[in-house]
């Protein structure tokens, strides 16, 4: 296929994509002034819309290909870097929060009131505004835009900001060194991070220590490597046939909160749900750095303490404790859901997967096992930017604590060798996040 063909092909597929968008909106907007939309329908409504914006972002990344050259692909580098910079500074003198809401404000003033120079001030705000980020609506004046004003609503967006600056860019920029010095190290402090700071400490122990660097890591995690939020989980986890199951029971493995079981009860009311919390097993990229996980309390059952009750709020969720590695005590659960560590090798996972040979053979049961963490097989996903922050963020995690996240690949080469004499895992199924990126991997027993 010649350039133009692929180009014309690509420019095509946007115009449907958007043009679907639009058709959909209009018509949700027309449900909403009539109040005749359900919480279902809002549910389907942005799920929806997310899937169009997967397929919209494709398109663009897709004919940037096509057209792109080596200047651009430097240029654009660049752009980000000082762009990024701006931002930092932005927020290093709290000067978003300066800015009202729904007016603009003299650019002068501005900058009185935060005492920085005025000539600064304008250079950054005229470069941020050929992003999106801030307006200036006349000349002389600023005023929020779209975008820049949900940095203020959200200030998670600004810790983001500055952990990006201030750790995973310096820390990036050491990684030569670090392979000179260090080389392959699995060492946490023989890491670009400890080269960057000029440190002892790893970063592991800096974001138990510091709140605030934890908050920051918390919130770069949540908006800036791809990692989906656990709504979208849930919402993949529903499209199965929970209700066929009536009552049965559905063993939730390696979990480090309860919040998923919540979700999944709450959804669905008769399943009896058992979260078995995982404390052994510690990673940076662990689902209560990511997700404002519930804190176990007076809702959940605790079956580790004796004459516990189901609370009335949540009365099928119960709470136990299982290491990794442990033989799983339910033998008779219609559902395990699997979370796989994000640091654990294959032959732990291929341990883990073997003690279920047996339970799985006996109950007809099925499993599934949760891939948010692990690495897009390459190419396969149609927009390259979803598999470039997926890998941005497994060498991050590198640079930052020789640790890595486990390929796609290798994992279902994995299940592919647990069996016995009688059968062998399966994979039946993929669940797909909108834009194409693994979630779940549904397995069960198959007999030869």
């Amino acid at each position: 296929m010649d350039r133009l063909t692929e180009l014309k092909g690509h420019s095509d597929q946007l115009a449907a994509v958007v043009k679907n968008l639009i058709d959909n909106r209009r018509v949700v907007d027309s449900s909403d002034q009539l109040g005749t939309n359900s919480d279902a329908e809002v549910d389907k409504d942005q799920t929806l819309f997310n899937s169009s914006k997967s397929n919209i972002l494709a398109s663009i990344a897709a004919i940037k290909s096509v057209v792109g050259e080596p200047v651009d692909f430097l240029q654009d580098f660049a752009r980000q870097m000082e762009i990024l910079a701006s931002l930092r500074w932005l927020a290093e003198f709290q000067v978003l929060a300066c800015i009202p809401f729904d007016e603009s404000l003299p650019i002068k003033d501005l900058a009185d009131l935060v005492g920085i120079p005025e000539s600064q001030l304008v250079r950054v705000i005229r470069l941020t505004a050929t992003c999106g980020f801030l307006r200036e609506p006349i000349q002389g004046f600023v005023s929020h835009s779209l975008l820049s004003a949900q940095f203020i609503t959200d200030r998670s967006l600004l810790d983001a900001i500055m952990f990006i600056a201030e750790l995973a860019t310096p820390a990036a920029l050491q990684m030569p060194q670090a392979t000179q010095r260090f080389g392959a190290s699995q060492n946490a402090t023989e890491s670009a991070y400890n080269l960057a700071l000029n440190t002892a400490r790893s970063f592991h122990v800096a974001v138990q220590e510091h709140s605030k660097l934890r908050r920051q890591w918390s919130a770069y995690l949540c908006h800036a490597v791809g990692l989906h939020q656990e709504g979208e989980i849930i919402e993949v986890l529903s499209r199965l046939n929970w209700s066929n199951l009536g009552n049965a029971c559905v063993v939730e493995v390696g979990a480090k909160s309860i919040s998923m079981a919540s979700s999944l009860s709450k959804k669905f009311p008769n399943l009896r749900l058992v979260v078995q919390i995982d404390s052994t097993q510690s990673s940076l990229l662990d689902q209560d750095y990511i997700w404002q996980s519930a804190v176990l309390g007076s809702s959940i059952r605790d079956s580790s303490s004796s004459g516990s009750s189901p609370s009335s709020t949540t009365p099928f969720v119960t709470v136990t404790y299982r290491a990794i590695g442990m033989a799983q005590s339910v033998t008779d659960a219609a559902v395990y859901i699997i979370h796989v560590p994000a640091a654990s090798s294959g032959v732990m996972i291929k341990a883990e997967l073997d003690d279920y040979l047996g339970v799985l053979r006996v109950s007809g049961g099925i499993m599934l096992v949760l891939t948010t963490r692990l690495l897009p097989e390459p190419g396969t996903l149609s927009n390259p930017e979803v598999e470039a922050s997926a890998r941005s963020r497994d060498l991050n995690m590198l640079q930052l604590a020789n640790e890595s996240e486990m390929e796609m690949s290798e994992l279902l080469s994995i299940i592919k060798t647990v069996g016995d004499s009688s059968g062998k895992l399966v994979v039946t199924n993929h669940l797909c996040s909108n834009n194409g990126v693994v979630l779940a991997l549904t397995i069960k027993y198959q007999a030869y």
